[in-house]
């Protein structure tokens, strides 16, 4: 099962990976991110950013046609209505980079 919540054996959610990778290594292109997750698909790390774009903690900046650059915003910009956090969890990945 997909869950984007803490792993009950202490992983981190996709989402709190995708945000510990910025605050740590800076911004990444999507490609990047990706490739720091092999064991996760296009889909669910879109799914993931996606959300945080949305809750206004990640931004992404076109760099050339069909590459993206994802970085940390600084400052959450509220929503009007709360998001729910979507469910997909990552299996068999380190932590942080």
């Amino acid at each position: 099962m997909l869950s984007f919540s803490s792993s009950p054996v202490g992983q981190p959610s996709l989402v709190e990976w995708v945000v510990g990778t910025l605050e740590t290594c800076g911004p990444q292109t999507l490609d990047q991110l990706s490739g720091r997750l092999p064991d996760t698909n296009w889909a669910q790390l879109l799914l993931a950013i996606d959300y945080l774009s949305r809750k206004g903690q990640v931004s992404l900046d076109l760099i050339r046609r069909g590459d993206y650059v994802v970085a940390l915003s600084r400052g959450g910009v509220p929503t009007e209505s709360p998001l729910e956090a979507p469910r997909t969890e990552l299996v068999g990945t380190q932590a942080f980079p």
